[in-house]
């Protein structure tokens, strides 16, 4: 497996899934892992660049279509950067991160910040193509 990985969230701010991935960041660097992070910039953009971990700056907008625009986008920097795998933190980042690892054949991981299905349910109730009735693999 190659030692790259890239960490996907909506915004590096101060909250708990950023603190999540500041932690998780600097944690797989100490394990030899080279990491990116790509984002909005937000508070703990310094803390990354303080840990010697690369910051992307990027737009994951909430949206109800995928984004093949961005996903070529990412895709290329994948294979620019040799990313091994990556790791996808809210619901926007899916859309268009997804996409590019299939069309690269690059494993990932989803993670889902929340104890309850409500907050998966509000996705799928007001944004469709989170719906399992509206893709193929029903």
């Amino acid at each position: 497996m190659e030692k790259n990985i890239l960490i996907c969230l909506e915004k590096m701010g101060a909250g708990g899934v950023e603190t999540f991935v500041l932690t998780q960041a600097m944690e797989l660097k100490r394990r030899g892992f080279k990491v990116y992070v790509m984002s909005k910039y937000g508070e703990y953009v310094e803390s990354l660049q303080e840990n010697e971990i690369e910051w992307i700056e990027e737009s994951f907008d909430l949206r109800n279509e995928f984004d093949f625009n961005k996903s070529l986008k990412i895709y290329k920097l994948l294979k620019e950067k040799n990313i091994g795998q990556v790791h996808i933190h809210q619901f926007p980042c899916v859309l268009s991160v997804w996409c590019a690892c299939a069309i690269a054949q690059i494993p990932y991981v989803t993670y889902l910040h929340s104890g309850t299905d409500a907050i998966y349910n509000w996705y799928e109730y007001n944004y469709t193509i989170y719906s399992w009735q509206n893709t193929f693999f029903v």
